[in-house]
């Protein structure tokens, strides 16, 4: 409210809900004016620059030489706006009309894909099998299917959700926590080893399309170093390319405009190590060797086949028994039955006493 007060010269004091305007009639009026229009946008939060843009419009909108010229500069659009995910991206002041008016009129196409060392390929997003500690070197294609070059920048970003429930990425000035953090792009990829805190950026030049080469190409060295900590599971995130524009206004604030395409990127870890250890264990729990060095042992007949049953014996047979450190070969006497409810047997068969 102070910036209101000191840009329009008027006084504002609120009780609760109401507020109370004090001044003369005009900048009062604009001063209300600036209130209903800012409780309309306050379903989200408003920064300090989005009143200083909301003052800028209601003074330009307060002068009627000013009102009459944009009109007659825009009979077809007076509504000029930009159709982004922000609803209330508009041009407030003619300059900035006139800025949105030139993108709007002007066609850009470029884009951004998976590749090889010297041409896109048809991978239709970047995805990798990896393991901790690992690293996976790949490239990017920036493309351009404009009559004019291009200069984009190309960063990488962590996955996060966008406003209507779909999958973005971070902004461009936004720190990287996860797969965004672990890409180096460009000179970098062979230059130096990159910083895992530091995300990675770099800026290209793409030529413009035409009959002889069709579309302009670039191709971006991509380096994903996988951290020895990274943990298991899916990390997802992408590689932007983005032209930068600003609509300069001398009397006003900018209009700085990002238009970026993404290309997805997915690493799954898969902690082999920890399955083969999971598996060797599994396997020690029946190793023979392991249960003979625990007292157990193995019995084979003379024809090698394993003893499973007394029954599978007969007075007189050979059998050898293994043992962890040796065999024991011995000759059957005798063959008894051990009942399950009881430790003694009252069953013996074939018995026979050796003088």
């Amino acid at each position: 409210m102070r910036s209101i007060e000191v840009a329009l010269s008027v006084r504002i004091s609120r009780r609760n809900e109401t507020f109370r305007v004090d001044g003369a009639k005009l900048p009062a009026g604009q001063a209300m004016r600036l209130l209903h229009m800012l409780y309309e946008r306050a379903g989200r939060p408003i920064a300090g620059e989005q009143v200083q843009l909301a003052i800028v419009e209601v003074l330009h909108e307060s002068q009627p030489a000013r009102t009459a010229a944009r009109q007659e500069a825009e009979p077809v659009a007076p509504d000029l706006a930009l159709r982004t995910r922000r609803a209330d991206l508009a041009g407030r002041t003619p300059n900035q009309l006139t800025y949105l008016r030139n993108i709007l009129s002007h066609d850009i196409t470029f884009g951004i894909g998976p590749a090889g060392p010297e041409r896109p390929d048809q991978r239709p997003y970047l995805e990798y099998g990896v393991q901790p500690g690992s690293v996976v070197l790949d490239h990017v294609a920036v493309v351009n299917q404009s009559d004019v070059p291009l200069t984009l920048a190309v960063y990488p970003g962590d996955a996060i959700n966008s406003e209507g429930g779909g999958l973005d990425i971070t902004q461009r000035a936004q720190r990287n926590q996860d797969l965004g953090s672990w890409v180096t792009l460009g000179r970098a990829v062979a230059s130096s080893t990159p910083d895992p805190t530091s995300r990675s950026q770099t800026t290209v030049t793409v030529p413009p399309q035409s009959a002889r080469t069709g579309r302009g190409t670039v191709i971006v060295p991509v380096r994903i170093a996988v951290p020895a900590d990274a943990g298991p599971g899916d990390h997802v995130g992408g590689i932007a390319t983005a032209l930068l524009s600003r609509g300069a206004n001398p009397t006003s604030q900018n209009i700085d405009l990002e238009q970026r395409v993404v290309t997805r990127a997915h690493a799954i870890i898969d902690r082999c190590g920890d399955r083969l250890d999971v598996t060797a264990a599994r396997i020690a729990a029946v190793d023979p060797a392991v249960q003979l060095a625990r007292g157990w042992s193995i019995t084979r007949r003379a024809d090698g086949t394993v003893v499973r049953s007394v029954d599978d014996l007969a007075v007189d047979d050979t059998i050898t028994t293994a043992l962890a450190d040796g065999a024991v070969t011995s000759t059957v006497t005798a063959t008894t039955h051990i009942s399950s409810s009881s430790n003694s047997s009252d069953d013996t068969r074939n018995r026979r006493t050796d003088p």
